[in-house]
């Protein structure tokens, strides 16, 4: 699949001890049959779209792509340890002046699991098991007032990280990420901008 449509591809499959690999594949870095462009766009729609079935819907909408529902949260799977990695590593903007308003949210609901990632997980079931786990989420973006002095928030500006840990665990990932957004960073006597690393 590409962003183009669907095209067939012939080429060599190799079946050896650790596996079966199409070389061709891992020379244009298809997954799954899809080219890294149209992987973009699913993982894209997946974050952006409340479900993954409006994800679908919405592909076809406006990139004119059949492709099923099931198959977005796979390629979302595959690709999020590499979101991890690069959220973790990202470098901060340069900013040439503060922030004028940072807001910082955090919330926590339960997500139902499969039975084996509830393993030790205490519940409110009458024999102590679980059927749903604590996810913590925090949401980091800047504002700015408009004309009436009322904030507004930065279009595009949100970013957010997650956890299934402790409350605290969180807390240090909110942190480092409004590090990163531009907390800390005032204007020294002289009038330059600092800020703190």
């Amino acid at each position: 699949m590409t962003l183009a449509g669907p095209i067939q591809l012939s080429r060599p499959y190799y079946l050896g001890p650790q596996g079966g690999r199409c070389p061709l594949d891992e020379q244009l870095r298809l997954y799954r049959q899809y080219t890294p462009a149209v992987a973009q766009l699913m993982c894209w729609a997946g974050a952006m779209d409340p479900s993954f079935e409006q994800a679908s819907q919405m592909l076809q909408r406006f990139a004119g792509l059949d492709i099923p529902n099931r198959q977005i949260p796979r390629v979302v799977q595959h690709y999020a340890p590499q979101a991890t990695v690069w959220m973790g590593h990202r470098l901060s903007p340069r900013r040439s002046r503060p922030v004028d308003i940072l807001n910082l949210q955090a919330d926590m609901t339960g997500i139902p699991m499969r039975p084996e990632e509830l393993r030790d997980v205490a519940g409110k079931q009458p024999d102590g098991s679980a059927k749903t786990r604590q996810i913590k989420l925090g949401c980091v973006f800047t504002q700015s007032t408009d004309a009436h002095g009322n904030p507004q928030r930065d279009p595009f500006s949100s970013t957010y990280v997650s956890t299934f840990g402790e409350v605290t665990d969180l807390s240090a990932l909110l942190y480092q990420e409004a590090l990163k957004r531009g907390y800390a960073c005032g204007r020294a006597r002289s009038g330059r901008t600092v800020c703190a690393r």
